[in-house]
């Protein structure tokens, strides 16, 4: 069955709402351009505005401790880095993160969001030159639609694919089949990617994507389907170019669960 590339999304604060794109250029040892370009310190994280790094996830405010984030939406307001903040079709904010007003207006704003999970000042941070990924090298996060179909059967309830905060969503194949990938090339688009790893998951997916409330817990039925709380898989660019919806993705045979030994699953 014939492989395409369904959706791209990138996410440009860390812990929001995704930003779908209509096409994307990948580089050599890059993630999606503009992916996690931006995240949410909390006070403790230790990590100077003016001078950021690289932190685990820990360090920042994300929907594994604070599942209410999900339901504050993040869309692009015209060129450059104005942004708008809504919950439920109503605009909160609208804020250059190019500017230094409009990093402490998004400051506050989740600040308050935050409430005692903020931990002291909450502080948004640009990454430069680097993402604000749960891993520290630039990768990029696939999931397959047919493995979404079996959670939601396992579920036995329709599960959102935003709860997987994906960067390219594949359509076609069998459920599964993107395990089989793992330490294989695939090719989407113009671009060529390396397999690295399954996507060990947390409680970040507990987070309805609409409401914020903490209403599923995915992780057992996970377990169960795939003997790990896995889905979806990281790759590294191997080979630059340009990718978008519909495209093929040309990637080896595999799924419904085949033997995973070498994966570092159980």
């Amino acid at each position: 069955m014939s492989l395409t590339l369904s959706a791209i999304a990138r996410y440009p604060i860390k812990g929001l709402s995704a930003e779908v794109l209509s096409r994307a250029d990948l580089g050599f040892g890059c993630g999606v351009p503009d992916d996690r370009r931006w995240a949410m310190a909390h006070g403790a994280a230790g990590i100077d505005p003016d001078a950021p790094r690289w932190l685990p996830k820990r360090a920042f405010l994300a929907l594994d401790s604070l599942p209410s984030l999900a339901s504050l939406s993040l869309r692009r307001a015209g060129e450059g880095e104005v942004f708008e903040f809504v919950r439920e079709g109503r605009v909160l904010l609208r804020a250059d993160l190019g500017s230094g007003e409009g990093r402490k207006a998004v400051e506050a704003l989740i600040a308050d969001q935050a409430g005692g999970a903020a931990r002291g000042r909450v502080s948004l941070v640009e990454g430069r030159g680097f993402a604000f990924c749960d891993a520290e090298p630039p990768l990029v996060s696939i999931a397959c639609l047919a493995s979404l179909h079996d959670v939601s059967e396992a579920v036995g309830r329709p599960v959102e694919v935003e709860r997987f905060r994906a960067n390219l969503l594949v359509a076609g194949g069998l459920p599964w089949q993107e395990l089989d990938w793992v330490g294989q090339e695939i090719h989407v688009g113009e671009a060529r990617l390396r397999v690295l790893e399954p996507i060990l998951r947390c409680a970040a997916t507990r987070a309805n994507p609409r409401s914020g409330e903490a209403d599923l817990d995915v992780l057992r039925p996970l377990i169960r389907l795939t003997g790990d709380a896995v889905f979806g898989v990281y790759a590294e660019v191997v080979a630059g170019g340009s990718i978008a919806p519909g495209d093929p993705v040309l990637a080896p045979p595999g799924g419904r669960l085949p033997a995973r030994h070498g994966l570092g699953l159980t």
